[in-house]
């Protein structure tokens, strides 16, 4: 798998950065993000990069680095990632359905190989106890209080990182509730809470402690195997699933590994948190909203006052 692209930024506040060749400054920031951070991207690009950097900066975060994904059109390396046995099997589906099951391989692969890499220390910690490591995806965006919002988050949760999993970008709970929040003390009324997962969806914005990697690193060890033989069980003729384009078969196809980390959560296996509001969106996410006030605000019944 390709490594990490090392592009050195040097900031600090009101310091001369330079992008591109180009002299630009970045203002004075309330704080410093204590986790180190990776974005994954397809995305090669120099200049990809340098924004994503220059982003990250301006939010507060020095400890970024951008990883490549695994390349899905790639068949060789996707082979690598697929059971033998089944790799004669996988071309009954059409072109279009596998090239879906590819890429929910590759996120499988890139999230088990970021785990190894937590497992083994290779991120820096920043002196924080938990050793977590923030993973965001390639259209994730900042919201302009990250880092603040973000630290007072990480602050309400267990000191010693008794946690696996924290969303700080999320599109709330698959059961459309949040079962129990935790207010953050002096945060404005309304604002800031820690809700215990019960089924969260979405991952584009989430930090994994060293407890928490070793815990996916080894839950999903052979989660391709589990995922394909859904697959191709949709896909069988004589099953009630008579073609490839039935709605069952393609939302088999869709489960990918968030499914089954949300499914994890549910069962206790992993212990996961989301932050409310979320300190990370999506575009999507971002053209929903009614006012600066409303990002994904929690179900009305653990609104602030049902929250202890």
């Amino acid at each position: 798998m390709p490594g990490l692209i090392a592009l050195p930024i040097t900031v600090a506040a009101g310091v001369v950065s330079t992008i591109k060749g180009q002299n630009q400054i970045i203002g004075p920031r309330p704080c410093t993000f204590p986790l180190p951070t990776v974005a994954v991207s397809m995305n090669a690009s120099t200049e990809h990069a340098y924004s994503w950097r220059y982003m990250a900066a301006t939010r507060g975060v020095d400890a970024f680095q951008m990883r490549r994904g695994v390349d899905s059109s790639d068949e060789r390396t996707m082979a690598t990632f697929i059971p033998l046995e089944l790799r004669h099997s996988i071309l009954r589906l059409t072109a279009d359905l596998r090239k879906i099951v590819y890429r929910k391989i590759s996120n499988w692969a890139v999230t088990r190989s970021l785990c190894a890499d937590v497992i083994r220390g290779k991120f820096s910690a920043r002196g924080h106890p938990s050793g977590a490591v923030l993973k965001l995806e390639d259209d994730a965006q900042f919201l302009p209080d990250f880092c603040g919002a973000s630290t007072r988050v990480l602050e309400a949760l267990p000191s010693r990182g008794d946690w696996d999993i924290l969303y700080l970008g999320h599109c709330a709970e698959a059961t459309h509730r949040v079962r129990s929040c935790h207010r953050i003390q002096g945060a404005p009324r309304g604002h800031e809470f820690v809700s215990k997962g019960k089924k969260p969806m979405c991952t584009h914005a989430y930090a994994i402690t060293r407890r928490g990697a070793r815990r996916i690193y080894d839950l999903l060890e052979g989660w391709p195997s589990v995922y394909l033989e859904r697959v191709l069980a949709a896909a069988e003729p004589g099953k009630g699933f008579p073609g490839n384009n039935t709605p069952r078969i393609f939302w088999q196809v869709d489960w990918g590994h968030d499914f089954e980390l949300a499914h994890l959560i549910k069962r206790n296996e992993l212990d996961a948190f989301l932050a409310w509001p979320p300190t990370v969106v999506q575009p999507w996410q971002l053209s929903r909203r009614a006012s600066s006030d409303d990002i994904l605000r929690p179900a009305p019944s653990v609104l602030p006052a049902a929250c202890g």
